[in-house]
């Protein structure tokens, strides 16, 4: 361990990346890294104490997958200053050839305070993707309020675009995904453009991973719907039992899984498919 060095992962920029070679093996000590296919399915996630790199180290063959440190906890109202998508779309950057990072994101900067009353209330704090926080989401705040108060002042009140799931806006009712995973807003919803816009949602790297989770997805909801029409409750409790794997809180793309359902069928996901069967 004479040889070894100490690396602190600061951004999602400083990871291992497929194709390359490296003669290093790294010993994850704090954290947890995502370990991914280039086009985002995601393969594990190690924590302390996991090996990396221990084959490209022994046969000197190009990584086979990307590893990236993981985890942000974001300010859903930003504390520094507060940017806005310009009018021109060329500057709201674009997605990196096979990689989830933007370049070319060159935002106007609104003012150089933000809500900074907000810094330390724990409401404003958020679990967010690291990749949409730290380069896609940065400083922006979309309002419905136009022309915005800048700097933001604590005696006024906005109307935020950008969905929160835990401040009674469900994003089911403002985000559509069609059969091969690409991201739309629901009817138009200003909030659900809003947030894509703001998060670089429809970016392909998501898309394509989105892809095959939503491929089960569109043909199980519409064998649901024959088999609950034809009252048949064997095949209905069977691709439940489907569906509520895909939807498990934990599973990738969960969130897709249930706007699909209550989209295609205008039913409730709660009460039809975590309905306990009797």
């Amino acid at each position: 361990m004479g040889d070894s060095d100490l690396r602190t992962c600061e951004t999602p920029e400083e990871r291992l990346l497929a194709g390359t070679k490296s003669a290093e093996l790294y010993v994850v000590l704090n954290g947890t890294v995502r370990v991914h296919l280039p086009w985002g399915d995601k393969l594990a996630e190690p924590g302390p104490g996991s090996v990396l790199g221990e084959m490209a180290l022994i046969d000197a063959q190009p990584r086979s997958a990307d590893v990236v440190c993981v985890g942000d906890v974001e300010h859903y109202r930003p504390k520094g200053a507060v940017d806005e998508l310009p009018g021109d779309k060329r500057r709201w950057g674009r997605e990196r050839p096979d990689l989830s990072t933007v370049e070319g994101r060159d935002l106007d900067r609104v003012c150089d305070h933000g809500y900074w009353w907000y810094a330390w209330e724990w409401t404003n704090y958020l679990l967010a993707c690291q990749v949409c926080n730290q380069f896609w989401k940065l400083c922006l705040f979309p309002v419905i309020e136009h022309p915005r108060c800048a700097p933001p002042r604590t005696e006024v009140w906005e109307t935020p675009l950008l969905l929160n799931p835990f401040d009674g806006e469900d994003p089911v009712n403002h985000l559509h995904f069609d059969v091969i995973g690409q991201i739309d807003a629901w009817e138009q919803s200003e909030h659900g453009r809003a947030t894509i816009d703001t998060c670089g949602l429809d970016r392909e790297t998501l898309r394509a991973g989105r892809e095959h989770v939503a491929k089960q997805v569109y043909p199980l909801t519409e064998q649901f719907l024959i088999a609950f029409s034809e009252d048949d409750l064997d095949r209905v409790h069977e691709i439940r039992g489907s569906l509520r794997h895909l939807g498990n809180p934990k599973a990738p793309h969960a969130g897709m899984v249930r706007a699909i359902f209550e989209h295609e069928t205008g039913w409730s996901w709660t009460e039809v498919v975590e309905e306990e069967d009797p």
